[in-house]
Parts: C-alpha cells; sequence; structure tokens
C-alpha cells in the first residue's frame, strides 16, 4: 500500500494552502508523487497541473462571492500567460528542467526576501502604493509565470502574487486574484500534459476531491488573517518551492 493513503490528505493540503497563499500546489504534489509514489516527473508533473485548476476554481468560486478579484487585471495578465503554458508543457519532456528549476529558484528566494524584509520594515501594517511603472513589467512576467506553470507544474502563483504586490495590490486581493490565473493557465496546462499523456488518473480522482474542499477552506479563512502574517507565510511558501526546486 505504501504511501497511497496519503493522497487524499496530500490533495486536501494542497487546497488548503494553495487557495490561502496563492500557490498552485505543485510545490506540494509534485515531490510526493515523484518521491513517494515513485511516478516519473513528467507523470508527476502532469497529475499535478490537472488537480489544479479545480482547486483553483473552488477557491475562485468563494473569492468571486466576496468581490475579492481584480478581474480586468487577471484577464490582461491570463491572456499573456496561456500560450505560453501550453509551450511549457509540451517542453516538459525534453528541457532540461534542473537549470531553469535553478534560475527560477534563485529569483524566488529573492522574492521572498524582499516580501520579509518590507513587512518586518513597516512593522506589520499594509501597504498597497501603486506604482505604475511597474505595470508595464506585469505580463511579460506573467507569460514566464505562465511557462513555468506548463513546465514545472508548480501553478505559477509564486510568480503572480509578487508581481501584484508593487501594482498596488494587497496582499489579500493578490492571492484572490490569483485565484483566477491559477485556474487560467492551470485548465490549459491541465489540458495539454492530458493530450501527451502525462496523467495517472487513479492519483488525480484521489487528490482532486480534497483540494476542493480544502480550497473551500482556505478561501473562507483568508479574511480572518492578518496581513503583515499572511505576507510572512506567503514569503515562506516561496522559499519552500524554491527549495524544492533546487532539490527536486
Amino acid at each position: 500500500m505504501g504511501f497511497s493513503w496519503l493522497v487524499p490528505l496530500v490533495g486536501f493540503l494542497t487546497g488548503l494552502v494553495g487557495s490561502v497563499v496563492g500557490i498552485g500546489g505543485g510545490v506540494v504534489m509534485v515531490p510526493f508523487l515523484n518521491i513517494s509514489l515513485m511516478l516519473p516527473l513528467p507523470l508527476a508533473i502532469g497529475t499535478s497541473a490537472c488537480v489544479i485548476p479545480f482547486a483553483a476554481a473552488s477557491s475562485m468560486y468563494s473569492y468571486a462571492k466576496q468581490k475579492s478579484i481584480a478581474w480586468r487585471f487577471a484577464l490582461t495578465l491570463s491572456s499573456f500567460a496561456l500560450p505560453f503554458t501550453c509551450l511549457g508543457a509540451y517542453l516538459s519532456k525534453v528541457v532540461p528542467q534542473k537549470h531553469i528549476a535553478l534560475i527560477l529558484a534563485t529569483v524566488l528566494f529573492f522574492i521572498s526576501f524582499r516580501i520579509i524584509c518590507s513587512t518586518l520594515k513597516n512593522k506589520g501594517e499594509e501597504t498597497a502604493e501603486c506604482k505604475p511603472r511597474l505595470r508595464w513589467f506585469a505580463p511579460p512576467v506573467s507569460a514566464l509565470a505562465g511557462f513555468v506553470a506548463g513546465l514545472l507544474g508548480i501553478g505559477g502563483g509564486a510568480i503572480y502574487v509578487p508581481i501584484m504586490l508593487p501594482c498596488g495590490f494587497t496582499i489579500h486581493s493578490a492571492v484572490a486574484t490569483c485565484s483566477f490565473l491559477l485556474f487560467a493557465t492551470g485548465l490549459t496546462s491541465a489540458i495539454s500534459h492530458i493530450l501527451i499523456g502525462n496523467l495517472s488518473l487513479t492519483d488525480f480522482l484521489l487528490l482532486m476531491p480534497t483540494a476542493i474542499i480544502g480550497a473551500q477552506l482556505g478561501a473562507w479563512k483568508l479574511k480572518q488573517i492578518r496581513s503583515s502574517f499572511l505576507r510572512i507565510l506567503f514569503a515562506s511558501a516561496l522559499l519552500l518551492v524554491a527549495v524544492r526546486m533546487i532539490f527536486r
């Protein structure tokens, strides 16, 4: 039986943490499927990619009811990300992912430390100062996030949320808006991986229902979490993503 009994629990934790901090959850699912269940890496990436849009849709539904999603900004970013998500998925079997993962991990380390330092500097107070000069930078970075989502199966939220914070979003609104982006890129990535055969149907069916439940709970709890704590929690999640990329 091995670790198979843990699959539903991993799905629940993936949905819960993903909806609270705005990451897709692949950082948990991919290493679990690859190391604990010994699925080949492309199959683990594809199965994770197929779970992400269901969990994201669950949290997106709750955030939409709360009117927390910046739809116009989300649609703009997703239009740049989707074509590169398809490209990343199709290249997942041939690109040397170790080199890409090391570069991205370095960037995520930098971003996480910046978020921690700015939070401590502001003594935990939420700031939402908009810097218009940075808005032009968001679409190309969104394209990178889409590519990474397809290539590595991590969802892309680790890139989306940090690029929204300097654009005038609070951490709460950034996480909520990211749920739509994770759904859009996740669905595109999932379809692409299914078409090339990167899916373990049994593990997907065990992960998906509990991921949806966890995402609902996370979206409900988000407003009850202090902004300063949420920023630190997100930065910690980025560090976890970075470490996972280095030691994948």
